[in-house]
């Protein structure tokens, strides 16, 4: 796990806004090490029916805890969670997170 990662959970509805929609509260961030891997260029996303994603798999030191409503910044560059992580024992004990991630915003 050699490169920086920044991970935003957002926060508890703080209410509606004047549609109704609920308002979403401060996001919590803290920041670890990955290791971002190429995996399928078209990959179907499980939040948008019928809609193929390029993707990446994310490695995270076990316990970080990352969820599908995270986004994960790495080198400037946005990523979205699809999907829930698995979780992954060591043969040796620790072990790690891996997550699917699909790019939302570039740093270019």
């Amino acid at each position: 796990m050699t490169t920086p990662v920044t991970i935003s959970t957002p926060g508890a509805s703080t209410g509606t806004d004047i549609l109704g929609r609920p308002t979403p509260g401060t996001a919590t961030v803290r920041a670890t090490r990955c290791r971002l891997v190429r995996t399928a260029t078209n990959t179907p996303d499980p939040n948008t029916d019928g809609l193929l994603v390029s993707t990446l798999a994310v490695y995270l030191p076990a316990g970080t805890g990352v969820t599908d409503a995270d986004t994960l910044t790495v080198d400037g560059a946005t990523y979205q969670v699809i999907g829930a992580p698995e979780i992954l024992a060591g043969v040796y004990g620790g072990g790690y997170e891996k997550a699917t991630v699909r790019l939302v915003q570039d740093a270019s």
